[in-house]
């Protein structure tokens, strides 16, 4: 029986990914849509995931959008899309913002995560796209082993992903009036379904930069219990 995070052989053969050295390994949750490569032990080759784009969502033309400046205070991964049929977003895999070792940090050491986090929103809202589903799961950063293997990463440098529910807007912040909000990772405050979208993203990073907090705090309360 075939396992549920096996590669589908059309994806495992697909020329485009071939050309490139992309080799898939697995799936990266069953009956998913995002496959990564692995890598040997102690190898320095670059390491991609790759997700198939749904096309009823605006992730492919946003991921565009965010390629032509990859400089701060843009906060988008670099990418690449394959135009094939379905499209494929060809992304380095670098980690989550949460593998972070948080032991003994600065309050200095929270401030730039915070302000990259809040320069990547704003930056996006000033090209007015929301992003919609900012939650700790959707940003990633890259040590500096991950920006050895790849020139297009700023080692340290925070990036938001997942653009899969996210909305590219009419109007800007300040005018856009509220939408009916996408199912997210966060959860929303209670009683809410409709808000204005770039107030829901400064709510959610705000939540995210509060996670962060906590976490930190749970490392040191582990570092002084196992000196004390």
């Amino acid at each position: 029986m075939p396992s549920l995070l096996e590669v589908p052989d059309w994806l495992k053969t697909h020329p485009d990914l071939l050309a490139r050295g992309i080799n898939l390994h697995t799936a990266i949750k069953p009956y998913g849509n995002l496959y990564y490569t692995v890598r040997p032990y102690g190898s320095t080759i670059a390491l991609h995931i790759v997700k198939v784009l749904d096309p009823a969502t605006e992730e492919g033309p946003i991921c565009e959008r965010l390629q032509s400046d990859l400089s701060s205070p843009n906060h988008g991964l670099p990418s690449e899309i394959i135009p094939s049929e379905p499209r494929l977003l060809v992304m380095p895999l670098v980690g989550h913002i949460e593998c972070i070792d948080y032991r003994n940090r600065t309050a200095g050491f929270f401030l730039d995560l915070f302000h990259q986090i809040i320069e990547g929103v704003d930056y996006l809202h000033r090209l007015q796209i929301a992003h919609l589903d900012i939650c700790i799961a959707n940003v990633v950063y890259a040590f500096p082993e991950d920006a050895a293997t790849d020139p297009r990463l700023v080692a340290d440098k925070v990036y938001i992903i997942d653009f899969h529910t996210s909305r590219q807007l009419a109007l800007g912040p300040g005018i856009q009036p509220p939408i009916l909000l996408p199912s997210s990772q966060e959860k929303k405050p209670a009683g809410v379904t409709t808000l204005d979208p770039y107030s829901f993203d400064v709510y959610c990073a705000g939540r995210l930069m509060q996670a962060l907090l906590e976490v930190g705090a749970t490392y040191d309360s582990m570092q002084s219990t196992i000196h004390a």
